[in-house]
């Protein structure tokens, strides 16, 4: 392809999010080619990044924290120190426990991993869906956990689950009785 005096090879896409992986272009003449180039490919590049940062804008704004999750300590039968999470609230005067799961066992290292020394992080829960091939929706709530690393400020996150189908009629509870503002 032939722009202006510029020879361009045929760019490649990336193919997920549509950008513009590398450009050769010829210069035939000025210098002044090369530069549009340069910064039409800056362009391109600061826009891709607005998108993302839109688009992660979006995810977080969907996601609504609204409770900690705490980490707490036990000994296992051999011994061994684990620990368990939770969500604690009241619910008509009394004090009640929401157990919570990692999704697989491998989630445990993960969860030790993103608590670190702390005892208790931000419980993200959203809404989510679901289409399946035949075009079916299914709607479903996410819990995930979330941190921020204070070295490179990065968001690292893991989705956890209610422990039992009790566990989720409790949160439930306990989300009504927070103020209108915080749920």
């Amino acid at each position: 392809m032939h722009v202006a005096g510029v020879s361009l090879l045929p760019s490649r896409m990336h193919p997920r999010k549509g950008q513009i992986i590398k450009v050769t272009a010829y210069v035939k003449g000025t210098k002044m080619a090369n530069k549009e180039i340069l910064n039409e490919q800056k362009a391109n590049e600061q826009t891709a990044e607005q998108t993302n940062a839109q688009a992660t804008e979006q995810t977080a704004a969907k996601a609504e924290v609204l409770l900690d999750l705490i980490r707490e300590p036990f000994k296992a039968k051999d011994g061994r120190q684990m620990f368990s999470y939770c969500v604690k609230g009241k619910v008509r005067g009394r004090d009640v426990k929401v157990d919570f799961n990692a999704k697989d066992q491998g989630g445990y290292e993960v969860l030790d991993i993103l608590f670190g020394d702390k005892d208790k992080l931000p419980l993200a829960m959203f809404e989510d869906e679901m289409t399946d091939d035949k075009g079916n929706t299914t709607r479903y709530t996410v819990y995930e956990v979330r941190d921020v690393d204070e070295e490179t400020g990065e968001i690292f996150s893991y989705k956890v689950k209610p422990a039992r189908e009790s566990d989720k009629s409790i949160l439930r509870m306990i989300l009504a009785g927070l103020p209108k503002a915080a749920a």
